[in-house]
């Protein structure tokens, strides 16, 4: 996944302020879809999901999907995928 950042928004990554928080987050997408080999929107998901579980302070967090890849990775970054979803 590429993502593109004019000065303004390639700030964000660097500097606290509005919207600091969801660019940092698409950064993260950026970073799965390198360490799992996920496509580009795949890796926005599973970055939704971990960004979803980090803020709801759940025990468990589960994550479904029918994309075995997806599925690999979601497993390997701490989240419960539903049985028989691989």
């Amino acid at each position: 996944m590429i993502v593109y950042f004019d000065t303004g928004g390639l700030l964000k990554l660097f500097v606290d302020e509005t919207h600091t928080e969801e660019t940092r987050n698409w950064a993260r997408a950026a970073d799965l879809a390198f360490e799992h080999g996920l496509r580009g929107f795949d890796a926005v998901q599973l970055a939704a999901a971990l960004t979803a579980r980090d803020n709801a302070g759940a025990e468990t967090f589960a994550f479904a999907s029918f994309d075995l890849a997806l599925n690999r990775a979601a497993r390997a970054k701490g989240l419960t995928v539903p049985e028989p979803l691989d």
